[in-house]
């Protein structure tokens, strides 16, 4: 398979990166691999080594690339990772099924509960005692732990 290999580093959050070919090889995946995080090897190559992005011509997906690992036989293995935001979805049709915004009543959605106005949450003491930790910040770190695990 055709694999370009570069070099990206700006801000892996941004749709429509750009980033320098260093090299197109031919690459053979390591027994079955998926398109989401295809694994690849080829012939040991220094100019190769810093990069962390490629593109596989056969797949029609942009992907990151994990440092390479060297094998023995002179032989590197680079495992890829999808680039969800280069995989065109930016052209999809959809259908909103969720309100994210609670203002906006043009979009109903029965699975969040909705009320107008001021919400006040329910506050209920917590069945521990906290008067038996002696040390100030064992009874921070008790209660924070019991809060978070309940």
């Amino acid at each position: 398979m055709e694999v370009k290999l570069g070099r990206y580093d700006d801000d892996p959050r941004v749709v429509g990166k750009t980033y320098t070919v260093t090299k197109t090889l031919q690459m053979n995946p390591i027994e079955t691999t998926d398109l989401l995080n295809p694994v690849f090897v080829c012939d040991y190559d220094s100019t190769i080594l810093l990069c962390n992005y490629a593109e596989v011509a056969d797949f029609g997906r942009k992907y990151f690339v994990d440092p390479p690992e060297i094998v023995k036989g002179g032989r590197m293995t680079f495992y890829l990772h999808v680039d969800v935001l280069e995989s065109g979805f930016e052209n999809c049709l959809g259908t909103i099924t969720r309100n994210e915004y609670i203002t906006n009543s043009d979009v109903e959605d029965s699975s969040l509960p909705i009320k107008y106005g001021k919400y006040t949450p329910l506050i209920l003491p917590l069945p521990i005692d906290v008067s038996e930790y002696r040390d100030p910040s064992t009874v921070f770190y008790s209660a924070f732990d019991y809060l978070l695990t309940r």
